[in-house]
């Protein structure tokens, strides 16, 4: 390519009357000509196949028409033209490149050979000459030993020869051997070679792949192996590590199952070992039927739904069609008292129909009755209950009867003032009450004291004789569960009770009425005139309240044992 912008073009002749097409194609990396684009009959014609960086020439193969004594292999090949034109494909594939291997030398030990950068080399040393004992592995080239004490160990392959050697020593006089053994395919070594007796030894098996470590055999001494180790007895010992083969799994082809129409299909597998028995299922949707199935790929048979599975893929398919049947009469069920448990009320004849009576408070449930005919209850003396749907429209009732409510108890209740200066009264679900009524149990009634004038104020409640804590409250309620009896105090409004209550109430003049903020939400509020007269008195129902008094003055108000004297013009 030069460094500037090129242009080319195909140009194109006429095809001689006499004269045949010749196409070359290629399948791979690789570019492929023949001597002439046309040719008459009986031309020598020749190919040539080019292969691209990493990839080889394979053969020649004619794909239209003929090539008489082409060699298919042969690169330049030649053909004599025939009578047709002709397509011929030259096939390349990749080369591959023999990685290079380095040598291992494994002097007093196994695994010297040939092995590929990257590889892992395992190596065994010998066994140990008699009173010595292995003592590690040993090397002057660039590897790394995973355990140099090892009798077995593993390196990783450099790109470059290597040599290793075992190397022994003096087996102490008060040290015994200790020598593992492989069966089958892995290695493994002992935290030790030798150990005085009472030494702890761990033990390690690393299986190979497609292995299993299956257990540790004692060859020889008295031992006992426990989560892989053991502690060393005054002798030598020899264990074996035992490993198994993993079973390979058995090739599965599947089974694929294809729908034409509307419908369910599956097989009770979706792959499975030649030979194995195949259901097949088939459910069609509403409205349709199975027709059939057919066998797309896969030499099978079917009959009654299933199939032997052969040494290849299966593909089948379940054929519906759409199925014109009647519609089904429903009929209505209507009840009473009650409900059908999944809240449906129309049912084909035939049907079990499932009905719950709704039983109302106050009430137990007696039967179900019905006056329709063809309905006869499973168990009509239950609440929950079935019948078979009749050809007809059914009614049934739940009988219920009422239960008669037991009557509460009632109770006295007696309320006074001790002593004078005030009154009290009680009120009963907003009703009130004299001293002495009966209450019913569990009612609550709510007394109300009111101090005779301004300068009196509520004391001490007591029930039943005793203090309560709502002391100084005008009201006090109480839940009836047995005979009771309420009395009330009243005492002189002091001037420290009126310094104290005048701080958290505020009132004055707004819009014509008297306007009043600092209340407590839930005590009585009561205004009384100067001269003592009581002019209005209610429970609070907000912190402000607006007030219509009906002349100027000046006016006492108290919340509680709040106070506060406040001019009304």
């Amino acid at each position: 390519m030069p460094a500037h912008a090129v242009t080319v073009t195909a140009t194109y002749k006429d095809l001689p009357p006499d004269e045949y097409l010749i196409t070359v194609e290629t399948e791979g990396n690789g570019t492929a000509n023949a001597s002439a684009n046309s040719a008459p009959e009986g031309a020598q014609i020749t190919l040539t196949a080019t292969p691209a960086e990493g990839h080889k020439f394979v053969e020649w193969v004619v794909e239209t028409g003929r090539a008489p004594s082409l060699q298919a292999d042969a690169n330049p090949a030649t053909f004599t033209m025939p009578d047709e034109d002709v397509v011929i494909k030259a096939i390349f594939e990749e080369e591959t490149v023999e990685p290079d291997k380095y040598l291992v030398t494994v002097i007093s030990g196994s695994g010297s050979g040939e092995y590929e950068e990257d590889a892992v080399v395992t190596i065994t040393a010998n066994q140990a000459p008699e009173g010595k004992v292995f003592d590690r592995w040993i090397t002057d080239d660039d590897i790394n030993f995973v355990l140099a004490t090892a009798v077995t160990t593993d390196f990783v392959m450099p790109a470059s020869a290597v040599t290793v050697t075992a190397t022994y020593r003096d087996l102490p006089p008060d040290e015994y051997l200790i020598t593992v053994q492989t069966e089958g395919s892995g290695t493994a070594n002992a935290s030790a070679n030798s150990a005085p007796a009472g030494a702890t030894i761990t033990l390690t098996a690393t299986p190979a792949e497609g292995w299993e470590f299956v257990e540790w055999e004692v060859v020889s001494g008295d031992i006992t192996i426990e989560d892989n180790a053991f502690t060393m007895p005054a002798e030598d010992v020899t264990v074996k590590a035992i490993f198994e083969e993993i079973p390979q799994q058995p090739d599965t082809y599947t089974v694929t199952v294809e729908i034409e129409g509307n419908g369910a299909a599956n097989a009770s597998a979706n792959s499975a070992l030649a030979g194995t028995q195949i259901t097949l299922t088939a459910t069609p949707a509403e409205g349709h039927k199975f027709v059939e199935w057919q066998v797309v790929s896969g030499d099978i048979t079917i009959a009654d739904n299933a199939f032997t599975m052969p040494a290849n893929a299966v593909t089948v398919k379940a054929i519906f069609e759409e199925e014109i049947e009647p519609q089904p009469t429903f009929y209505t069920v209507t009840i009473e008292g009650g409900k059908t448990s999944n809240d449906e009320y129309e049912y084909e004849a035939g049907a079990t129909v499932v009905i719950v009576a709704e039983v109302p408070q106050n009430h137990t449930f007696v039967n179900w009755t019905t006056v329709s005919e063809g309905v006869v209850f499973e168990d009509d003396e239950n609440e929950e209950t079935t019948f078979t749907m009749p050809a007809s429209d059914v009614t049934v009732k739940a009988i219920f009867e009422e239960i008669e409510p037991q009557p509460k108890s009632t109770y006295p209740v007696v309320f006074s003032v001790s002593g004078s200066n005030g009154s009290i009264t009680a009120t009963v679900d907003g009703e009130a009450i004299t001293t002495g009524t009966l209450v019913e149990e569990d009612k609550t009634v709510i007394f109300t004291a009111t101090p005779v004038n301004a300068d009196y104020k509520t004391g001490q409640w007591t029930l039943n004789g005793a203090p309560v804590s709502t002391t100084a409250a005008n009201t006090f309620s109480h839940v009836i569960t047995a005979a009771t009896t309420v009395t009330v105090t009243f005492d002189a409004l002091t001037s420290s009770d009126e310094l104290l209550s005048a701080n958290p109430l505020k009132a004055w003049t707004r819009n014509g009425l008297l306007h009043i903020e600092g209340l407590t939400v839930g005590e009585t509020l009561s205004i009384y005139s100067v001269s003592g007269a009581l002019v209005y008195n209610a429970i609070a129902t907000d912190e402000e309240m607006d007030i219509d008094l009906k002349a100027e003055g000046v006016y006492i108000i108290r919340s509680g044992v709040n106070t506060l004297r406040v001019v009304f013009n």
